[in-house]
């Protein structure tokens, strides 16, 4: 008898757990949430762009949540680039659905005749003359190229061919400065043929090192076959082309595997770079070999210059082994610039000199020149005139930012105009401000001045633009112009000459959306030149912001902004808290203590956190969660500790807002905020559950370095196994939802890791979700998945989020882990 119990007991387990693992997973139908939070979602968001003489407003509409044709088929990775099999272009690309044209300032709409109706916008691009408007138009599955003419109010098809893409910066089209010709590349294809996988057996593909010491981060969508290089040449492959407003068409250099390309200041010449073999399998498009060719228009004349397979050491302040980073100089008619490293990109080796930059001027007959030598790696150039220029360099291991004066015909630095640190909202000098000359740029220069827009902190209305007159010779500051309450402005652009003194200031109010305005210096008068989006505040009527500042026991200032809905309150009392974090790492207490605040903010600005106020939450949007060096160290040393001060902190200002119950909290992140979600949910109990979206949970997986961390494993393993998730598994304390894209190609979140730290927690016996979602990268965007993501988010947070007297209340979990809570949260006010 008890033989037949055991057996039927038996029989009874297996049943049940046959069940259970039928229900561990499924394969559900995308889900949408409710009708108020689809119409949040499916709102369309507008971009402004603004005619180079200021008199037209060229407005894109898009839903952030509208369908992206591009990413409706197969997805080929080659070579570390995306592509959409049937456009052959990146499935990343944003779609427009609506395009206006408006007067600035009386916001009429300008009638443009034959204008396709049927058709989706990939790009538009104002002619520098302000005459033309080029429009990428996706029809069908083809991008092809239009040109609206303001002269008579028309639109037209430009080029009946399928436009292709620049790999490494997506480039579509450019206009040329005198605005009668545009360069774009074309689909090409009549001489390569489309590759048919052939059903053989594969062959060996064999990898090799010869003890040389290369180190890499781990790369997704890299070549693995034969076949994947003949795909890459014929999904991949381009053709430059030049086209006149009339539409005559000529092309430039031959088919290949375009990376970048860029027009002279003059237009008379074009930039190309092309990735050339042998390709690898070990690395993506932009570390093969290839050429930066430069073109002669209307002449047979070309210029080569050929780089070797790159090869970067480890390190943030490293860089690569080859001439890198080719750029016209912005004053000049054609003359390129470019960057060499004399330490080999190797930031362990003691050298004087780390950078050079080298510039070649046309005709391109005669040798580069050096035109600068630097201490530390190069960051970007500020041209002034022939014998002036501004050269930013960094490091930062040590934070540093430097901004040199330069005489680029010796060589010569003159001056250090400002040190400061990179981790700082307000150290820093500035944006400069430019001045346009035909196709030229260079700073504006008045007096022995430059004119820069930067950040002030103001105690009583918080981060406070200004717009400074800067005399590069003696250091002398001058306020010019300063944001005025109650708006938060910034300057933008200088607008005419310097005895009719106008800037461009971007301006927002508590109830009025960022837009541009035509402001006179002198009188004060000011024209009014975009309306901004408006389109979201009745949506968003009846949402609560109440900015937060406080202090962690340490004494490092935090900040988070808490919303909520106004109803939620009245229905249920104290609400459930959602933190939405991401950790940033600092070398300093007093840059980690800033706070970039302002009770200007355009209150109805929307993100998708933020749509869970619908939802009956409390949500504590971008809490701070800085990570600080101490004594030397790294960061990273004091990861766990410091992730749950700053946790502890957050909970004790939540509840000083008595909207918040901190019995009943989650932490949601994306990317690193992912692996924070992670590790909070691991070592605290100050979280009923949490939201992990495209993380990265084993770190002996990125063993070359993650996020800012550039030891090895093996110089750092207990770090490396103390802060991994999936190595402390077993440890997890609170239910995780995990949700990630099939298709991220971000090196440091592989979808593997999200696999195989649910398969770990599932084996464990953790109460975990895991949500895969097809056809997404790193960031998700197509319609039905944003609005799966959300409804799979409330119905988690709705269920974990409840109250639960058996759950360890708040004061518990902090005296559990040895906190004193009434010494933690100390006042601002003294």
């Amino acid at each position: 008898m008890n033989k037949i119990r055991n057996i039927l007991g038996l029989v009874l387990l297996v049943g049940i757990t046959t069940i259970e693992m039928c229900r561990a997973q499924e394969v559900l139908e995308y889900q949408k949430p409710s009708e108020t939070v689809m119409k949040l979602l499916s709102n369309p968001t507008l971009q402004e762009k603004l005619s180079p003489d200021k008199k037209y407003v060229l407005t894109l509409e898009s839903s952030e949540n509208s369908e992206v044709f591009l990413s409706e088929g197969e997805i080929h990775h080659l070579a570390g680039i995306k592509f959409e099999a049937k456009t052959q272009l990146s499935p990343d690309l944003k779609v427009f659905t609506a395009i206006s044209i408006k007067e600035a300032g009386t916001q009429e709409e300008v009638s443009i005749a034959g204008m396709p109706q049927e058709a989706f916008l990939l790009d538009a691009q104002w002619s520098p003359n302000s005459r033309y408007v080029a429009l990428v138009m996706f029809e069908g599955y083809t991008a092809s190229l239009w040109l609206v003419d303001l002269h008579d109010f028309s639109c037209k098809r430009l080029l009946n061919r399928q436009l292709g893409f620049s790999l490494v910066s997506e480039k579509l089209i450019e206009w040329e400065g005198g605005s009668q010709f545009l360069i774009c590349a074309v689909k090409s294809q009549e001489n390569i043929e489309k590759p048919i996988q052939e059903k053989t057996l594969k062959k060996p593909v064999i990898h090799e090192s010869t003890g040389q010491r290369i180190v890499q981060r781990s790369y997704h969508g890299l070549l693995k076959s034969e076949f994947d290089e003949r795909m890459f040449d014929f999904i991949g492959s381009s053709q430059l082309v030049r086209i006149g407003v009339n539409g005559l068409i000529e092309e430039i250099g031959q088919v290949g595997i375009l990376l970048d390309f860029d027009i002279s200041p003059d237009g008379q010449y074009v930039k190309a770079h092309f990735a050339k073999k042998p390709y690898s399998f070990n690395y993506t498009v932009h570390r093969f070999p290839s050429n930066i060719e430069i073109f002669q228009i209307g002449s047979e004349s070309r210029k080569e210059i050929q780089l070797s397979a790159v090869t970067r050491p480890l390190g943030r302040d490293a860089a690569y082994d080859v001439p890198r980073g080719f750029q016209w100089r912005s004053d000049q008619d054609a003359s390129l610039f470019w960057v060499e490293a004399l330490d080999g990109g190797d930031p362990e080796r003691d050298v004087k000199v780390r950078d050079r930059v080298v510039e070649w001027g046309a005709p391109f007959e005669d040798n580069p020149k050096v035109i600068a030598n630097l201490g530390n790696r190069f960051d970007r150039m500020y041209w002034i005139n022939d014998s002036l220029a501004v050269v930013t360099e960094k490091w930062w291991k040590d934070r540093r930012m430097r901004w040199l004066l330069l005489n680029p015909v010796q060589a010569a630095i003159l001056d250090t105009l400002t040190t400061y640190s990179s981790d700082s909202y307000f150290e820093g000098p500035g944006r400069p401000m430019w001045k346009k000359e035909g196709g030229r740029r260079s700073l504006l220069f008045i007096d022995d001045c430059i004119l820069v827009s930067r950040n002030t902190y103001d105690e009583e209305h918080g981060v406070l633009p200004v717009l400074e007159k800067w005399n590069i010779f003696n250091g002398e500051r001058k306020t010019v112009w300063k944001s005025s309450p109650p708006y938060f402005e910034t300057a933008e652009a200088w607008v005419g000459d310097y005895e009719n003194v106008k800037i461009i200031i971007s301006r927002q109010g508590q109830r009025q959306p960022r837009h541009l305005v035509m402001l006179d210096l002198k009188s004060s008068d000011e024209a009014i030149l975009t309306k901004g989006d408006v389109s979201k505040e009745l949506l968003m009527e009846g949402v609560i912001e109440q900015e937060l500042e406080f202090r962690r026991s340490d004494g490092v200032t935090l900040q988070a902004t808490l919303y909520y809905h106004k109803d939620s309150l009245q229905n249920r009392g104290k609400l459930p808290g959602l933190v939405y974090a991401y950790p940033v790492d600092f070398q300093e207490k007093e840059k980690a203590s800033e706070v970039f605040w302002s009770p200007y903010f355009y209150a109805y600005a929307l993100n998708f956190q933020k749509i869970l106020a619908f939802s009956g939450i409390a949500v504590l949007d971008y809490a701070s969660f800085p990570v600080i060096a101490e004594g030397g160290n790294y960061p990273n040393d004091y990861f766990l500790e410091q992730i749950q001060l700053n946790a502890i902190a957050i909970a004790q200002a939540s509840a000083n807002t008595s909207v918040v119950d901190t019995t009943n909290m989650a932490v949601m992140g994306h990317s690193y905020g992912a692996f924070l979600v992670a590790n909070l949910l691991t070592h605290s109990k100050l979280f009923k559950t949490g939201v992990a979206l495209s993380g990265a949970y084993n770190r002996s997986l990125t063993p070359f370095g993650f996020q800012r961390e550039y030891r090895t494993y093996w110089e750092a393993q207990e770090l490396y196994h103390n802060i991994s998730p999936f190595q402390q598994a077993n440890k997890l304390q609170s239910p995780i939802l995990l949700i990630h894209g099939e298709d991220d190609n971000n090196h440091g979140t592989q979808y593997q890791q999200s696999v195989r730290y649910y398969e770990a927690l599932k084996g464990l016996g953790k109460t975990v979700r895991f949500v895969s979602l097809p056809y997404e990268g790193h960031v998700y965007q197509r319609k039905e998945s944003k609005a799966h993501v959300y409804w799979e988010i409330d119905n988690w947070l709705q269920k974990h989020l409840r109250k639960d007297e058996k759950f360890f209340s708040r004061k518990e979990a902090l005296s559990e882990e040895g906190y004193n809570l009434s010494n933690k949260l100390m006042p601002l006010s003294n």
